[in-house]
């Protein structure tokens, strides 16, 4: 099996006489979803965590998977991660409040 987005660079009447078969890989992860839903969800949750530098909510790493190509498969994990309280919640983004930035030249002054 091959698992590529570049799919048309795989004709199927092609690789399919040597018995290779090509998916795309938010039909590849979309079928392991549905055959192993926990263990998928308990490797992605351990994906999230080990992202430090810098680090994602899994709201981040879910929205960057599916601008990857991955809808499918992550709209399926979003309905598993649903009523799952360990999983983060998003951490605000944004612009720094005027405050925030203030309290930090004030503190450095010093």
């Amino acid at each position: 099996m091959i698992v590529t987005a570049n799919l048309r660079d795989f004709p199927l009447d092609y690789v399919s006489q040597f018995g290779i078969d090509v998916q795309h890989p938010d039909v590849f992860v979309e079928y392991l979803i549905d055959l192993h839903p926990e263990l998928v969800c308990e490797i992605v949750k351990e994906q999230q965590s080990d992202m430090r530098n810098p680090p994602k909510s899994m709201s981040e790493l879910l929205h960057a998977l599916e601008r990857s190509g991955l809808e499918r498969s992550v709209a399926l994990l979003r309905t598993h991660f649903l009523h799952d309280p360990t999983v983060q919640s998003p951490r605000p983004r944004g612009p720094k409040s005027a405050i925030s930035s203030n309290r930090r030249r004030y503190e450095r002054a010093k």
